[in-house]
């Protein structure tokens, strides 16, 4: 009967995990825009960075847009790259010898959120899966369903 209501309950809380992780997302995250973000390529140079207000929340540009807004208006995104910092974005296949303004929307902490517990949150999905996993060992202990070690 317990091995019975812990898998039920595991595999409610596997149904639940896209739902969990997306509300963790929501909570720690909130949506941010850098407008006027100015950049020069030199003579031999096809690309530049610019500098964000705040640290992206992730560490590529998912959840990232970048939007070249002068000379032209080309949506940068797909040729654009995060630094390790999160906060400078370099922008390739420009022309050379050309100054540039992007306009960048992104997703930062959120403001009621502290350091510690966004580090918490950031890491829920990979806390829960070990959680999953532990349990799963559990219950299969517990049912006798772990193979032997011994030959």
């Amino acid at each position: 009967m317990l091995v019975g209501a812990l898998i039920f309950g595991m595999f409610f809380a596997l149904a639940a995990l896209p739902s969990i992780v997306s509300e963790s997302e929501e909570t720690r995250t909130q949506p941010a825009q850098d407008v006027g973000l100015m950049c020069a390529t030199g003579a031999l140079e096809t690309s530049c960075a610019v500098t964000l207000t705040t640290p992206h929340q992730y560490a590529t540009t998912a959840f990232m847009t970048v939007q070249e807004t002068s000379p032209g208006s080309v949506d940068r995104t797909a040729t654009s790259s995060l630094a390790s910092n999160r906060e400078t974005v370099t922008v390739a296949s420009l022309a050379s010898g050309q100054a540039y303004v992007f306009t960048v929307d992104y997703m930062e902490k959120a403001t009621n959120v502290s350091e510690n517990l966004n580090d918490i949150l950031r890491l829920m999905p990979l806390i829960l899966i070990v959680g999953f996993v532990v349990l799963v060992l559990v219950v299969a202990a517990m049912t006798g369903s772990l193979p032997s070690l011994r030959r």
